[in-house]
């Protein structure tokens, strides 16, 4: 029995110390970007046309191990849509899934490097590839999130490259 017992607890203690370094990862990766946020985010054409200016409004907040976001776009025409996402670890891997406002869910797998969080998709069957790098720093005493992203998108064998870039100013 006593064997049994060495083995359960260190079975117990293995797990524990990989969920703490799951939420250690996902604390590091995700903290800078928690609280409320209000900026713009642009999308433009390989060539550098501008396609569309969405203005965002997105709230981070923890809830266990798990990073949440609501995100309002609001469009010229003045249409609104919210998001609700969440960011999270699965073994050591970070992963955000967003769910849209008509329902459609996206997934990126994420991978820190340095203070740089960076976001791809691969769906190849379907034509689309996407990467952002995100980051907070301070600029001229405000705190700034910084989006910077490419998207390959494909549809009815037509591709397109489109650039991305966000720059939200964190609310207090």
């Amino acid at each position: 029995m006593k064997k049994n017992s060495s083995v359960f607890f260190l079975l117990l203690f293995g797990c524990h110390l990989q969920l703490s370094a799951q939420s250690a990862l996902a604390y590091k990766a995700l903290n800078p970007f928690d609280g409320r946020w209000k900026g713009e985010f642009r999308i433009y054409s390989f060539d550098g046309e501008l396609q569309q200016e969405i203005k965002v409004e997105q709230h981070y907040f923890w809830d266990n191990d798990t990073q949440r976001v609501v995100i309002r776009d609001t469009y010229p025409d003045g249409r609104t849509e919210v998001s609700k996402g969440k960011n999270y670890t699965e073994g050591y891997e970070i992963v955000c899934r967003v769910e849209k406002a008509g329902g459609e869910v996206t997934i990126h797998n994420g991978k820190l490097s340095g203070n740089r969080l960076f976001w791809s998709r691969k769906l190849p069957e379907q034509g689309l590839w996407e990467s952002f790098k995100e980051y907070v720093t301070r600029v001229d005493g405000e705190t700034v999130y910084f989006i910077d992203g490419l998207g390959i998108y494909t549809s009815k064998g037509v591709r397109s490259i489109l650039i991305f870039e966000g720059r939200y100013r964190k609310q207090k």
